[in-house]
């Protein structure tokens, strides 16, 4: 057995891709002869000491096997508040020395690489992979999690449509995304919205009614949390608009179901490029992936942790920007 040992922990908000990711490092630690743990519970399981060491067995291969192909995460996720502070970042050190960590990996959003970065600088050897279903780690063009959101919401806007149509009546999707809009555009765009509601095209909820009010035709409007809930957007609206309103917040729907093939995918490509770093010994590195098709496949590349925050929107990326297009489009059309 090698004398490299890693930790591994799913952190935030769970989401499709996780299970598969970790499944993906089973297979390439037990390659490598790399000793593997799991940490339950994210970065609260460093501080609780939650440590399960992986046994290279038929039965585990067997179980996570069938754990990949679920949502969520296995290994189970919570957030920790106070991890910003240093006190509680050297407890965390100081569990994984006990260990015998010697590397980390990280599988999370937002907060999750904000402390892997922390870690990172209190000399630990820690690899980010991104996941959440907000797509809003803007240095990479996709998260893990994302593709299969926007795509079990395809079938939640079908669903509605037929009921909404069939009465007149216009559902207000309520979808998540934190801060960005991207996974209400993209739901809208593929999934064939009439109107969508998101900061990023500004709009305002007077431009919104303008919308509905001239459409002949109209049953899906998607709104991003980021912009307001449904339910607020209901309030302002019902009252000036010639259809009658509901509102359909999706809510945690959007996190579960099992993983799409875009999702197996992208957790494979990044788990690779991850024990690429690994095996360089290029600590303190996430993966992303730019340059995407229509089909949502790129190239996987590394990035410097502490480079990230650059990154402030996805201007960058042709196929964001022609959904965002394509939606703004859509909502000025009759």
């Amino acid at each position: 057995m090698s004398t490299r040992k890693i930790a591994v922990l799913t952190s935030g908000g769970d989401c499709c891709g996780m299970n598969a990711a970790l499944y993906d490092i089973y297979k390439l630690s037990k390659k490598y002869k790399f000793e593997l743990c799991f940490v339950l519970n994210g970065l609260k399981g460093l501080l609780d000491d939650t440590f399960i060491d992986v046994s290279y067995n038929h039965e585990t291969d067997s179980k996570l096997k069938d754990y990949s192909k679920k949502g969520g995460t296995f290994i189970y996720s919570a957030r920790v508040k106070n991890f910003i502070e240093e006190s509680v970042q050297k407890e965390a050190v100081k569990t994984l020395k006990k260990h015998k960590i010697t590397d980390l990996i990280v599988i999370g959003g937002n907060g999750s690489f904000k402390a892997a970065l922390a870690l990172s600088k209190l000399g630990l050897n820690v690899y980010g992979i991104p996941a959440t279903i907000d797509n809003d780690l803007f240095y990479t063009e996709f998260t893990l999690g994302f593709l299969s959101s926007f795509i079990h919401n395809l079938d939640y806007i079908d669903t509605l449509r037929v009921t909404m149509r069939s009465h007149h009546r216009l559902a207000l999707v309520e979808v998540m995304g934190n801060k960005c809009g991207e996974l209400a555009a993209f739901s809208s765009y593929y999934g064939d919205g009439d109107i969508c509601f998101v900061n990023e095209l500004n709009n305002s909820v007077d431009d919104i009614i303008k919308f509905i009010n001239k459409k002949s035709e109209k049953s899906i409007l998607i709104v991003s949390e980021s912009v307001m809930h449904s339910s607020k957007l209901l309030e302002l609206i019902k009252d000036k608009v010639d259809i009658e309103v509901k509102d359909c917040n999706l809510g945690h729907l959007q996190r579960g179901g099992n993983n799409e093939m875009e999702d197996l995918y992208l957790a494979n490509e990044f788990v690779n490029e991850t024990f690429k770093n690994l095996l360089n010994e290029d600590s303190g590195k996430c993966v992303g992936i730019k340059g995407c098709d229509d089909k949502f496949k790129g190239e996987v590349f590394s990035i410097d942790i502490n480079k990230i925050d650059s990154f402030t929107n996805h201007n960058y990326s042709e196929l964001i920007n022609r959904v965002y297009q394509k939606v703004k489009e859509t909502n000025e059309a009759k």
